[in-house]
């Protein structure tokens, strides 16, 4: 998605197609941000990880 933004925003000179791309660009950005807390809650809520207790 950003590579296909980036190179429609570079490659054209037409003002609607330019401010769609930016917009692809903003979404793709907005993917890696949905993509990286999607990977923190995975991690967060594994069942094979070690438990410390608190209490000792």
């Amino acid at each position: 998605m950003l590579a296909f933004g980036m190179f429609g925003y570079f490659a054209s000179e037409n003002d609607i197609i330019k401010e769609l791309a930016f917009g692809v660009v903003v979404l793709g950005i907005g993917l890696i941000g949905m993509l990286k807390a999607a990977i923190e809650m995975f991690e967060n809520h594994r069942k094979d990880k070690q438990r410390i207790p608190m209490n000792e």
